[in-house]
Order: structure tokens, then C-alpha cells, then sequence
């Protein structure tokens, strides 16, 4: 689907022309070479900024951001939207990295539990995969709780813990190749319970690394997440 339409919501017109291109450049000072990428409208009808940002708005700028360190620019010119994207070599694999990998267990195979425990709970969520983050947002806030978050980055979650009263929080282990370590011992050190919710490494080996801390491999539905929260509070609770 094109950016266009995610941008504003509504199909591109039939009139006018669109230009895509893309080019690779090696920036001056060095480092990875970065694929530039350009979205360019021209001959329609005049263009209006929204007076909100969309939900294509949202998803080019920051999951493009959160999981390719990408920078963007979406360009509301009367004459024609024009969104570019420069993303660097490194983050750009080719293949699937799913392929091969399990799914996520259904809803179906859980335990019911008791989601009225965790309802009013602060939750923090982290993890740098901006869809999976929104899907357990979502899920959590429609169990009744506030959520802290979402984030996509280490260093925006560690100063919310150190300035907000939590009562849990959701982490992913592996953020942008940066384990999330820091920020386990910091919530270990405020006494706020956490699951960890990762697909990095295997299991026997983030099990060495997080010993007897909550662990959820992914894929994770956001239902078995729910569960596991509402178990992890229920035992805390006594």
C-alpha cells in the first residue's frame, strides 16, 4: 500500500503523476551507506497538512525509526506530498527473518485467568518492535490498565522508571541490539515486577542470563501476555 494513502488517510487521487526513486550514498564522515528513499506526488489536487497525525503518519515515522533507525521526513507541500527515508546499509538484511521461526500460541491453549487483577495496574512497556509494542498497549489498556509507554528505546524507558510509580512492566530483552539489562536491575532495585518478553538468543540461553526472572519467548500473542502479567501480579499479591 502506498505511503500516500497511509499518510492521509483516504486513496491517492487518479490525476497526477508519482515519482519513486531510491539511490545509495556513502556519507562524508564515513560509516554505513545509506539507501535514500523518496515518495513524490505531483499534478493533483493541493495538498492539506492534517490537523492530527494519521496513523500512516505514525508508521512511517516512528516504526521506521524504532527498527531501522531511519530518518524520515513526510513533506505536506500544496503541490504534492513528498516523503523521504534514509536508512542505513546495516539494518537492511535480505530474507525473512521469521522464516522457520514458531507462531504464536492461540488465545485457545491458555489457562483463563483472572484479568480483573491487573485492571487500574501502571504497566511500562518496552520493545523495539513498534507494532508489537502497540498490540500490547492496546491489549493492556482494554484490561482496564494505564500504560506507561509505549518505547522503543532503552534510555526513554530507564527515565520513566526513574520518575514514574509503576506497578509492572513489560520488556523486551534485546532493544536494538542493546540488552535490556540496565533497566531489569533498575526495576529490581524500585521493586517493580517485570516479564520479559523476547525472541532473543534461545531460551536455555536467556534463561542463564535473566535466572529466576519472568520470561516469555516470542512469538507471544498479546493474550498470552495478558495471562502472564495477571499470574505475575496475582503473586505478588499473595
Amino acid at each position: 500500500m502506498p505511503p500516500a494513502i497511509f499518510a492521509r488517510g483516504r486513496p491517492a487521487p487518479s490525476e497526477g503523476a508519482l515519482r519513486v526513486a531510491w539511490q545509495w550514498r556513502r556519507p562524508v564522515d564515513g560509516g554505513d551507506d545509506i539507501l535514500d528513499l523518496v515518495w513524490e506526488e505531483s499534478g493533483g489536487p493541493p495538498v492539506e497538512r492534517p490537523e492530527r497525525k494519521g496513523f500512516g503518519s505514525t508508521v512511517i515515522e516512528r516504526i521506521l525509526r524504532a527498527q531501522l533507525s531511519a530518518k524520515t521526513e513526510i513533506d505536506f507541500a500544496k503541490d504534492g506530498l513528498r516523503v523521504t527515508c534514509a536508512i542505513p546499509s546495516s539494518r537492511i538484511l535480505p530474507g525473512s527473518v521469521t522464516d522457520g521461526q514458531p507462531q504464536a500460541s492461540p488465545a485457545s491453549t491458555l489457562p483463563p485467568v483472572d484479568l480483573s487483577l491487573i485492571e487500574g495496574a501502571r504497566i511500562l512497556v518496552l520493545d523495539d518492535e513498534w507494532l508489537v509494542a502497540e498490540q500490547y498497549t492496546n491489549s493492556l489498556m482494554g484490561a482496564g490498565c494505564s500504560v506507561v509507554g509505549p518505547f522503543n528505546d532503552l534510555e526513554s524507558a530507564i527515565e520513566s522508571v526513574e520518575s514514574e510509580q509503576l506497578d509492572f512492566a513489560v520488556v523486551d530483552f534485546n532493544i536494538d541490539g542493546d540488552e535490556a539489562t540496565p533497566l531489569l536491575n533498575l526495576l529490581e532495585k524500585r521493586n517493580v515486577p517485570f516479564l520479559v518478553v523476547s525472541g532473543y538468543g534461545s531460551e536455555l540461553r536467556l534463561a542463564s542470563k535473566l535466572k529466576e526472572r519472568a520470561f516469555l519467548a516470542k512469538p507471544a500473542s498479546p493474550a498470552a501476555m495478558l495471562s502472564r502479567v495477571a499470574q505475575a501480579i496475582r503473586r505478588r499479591d499473595g
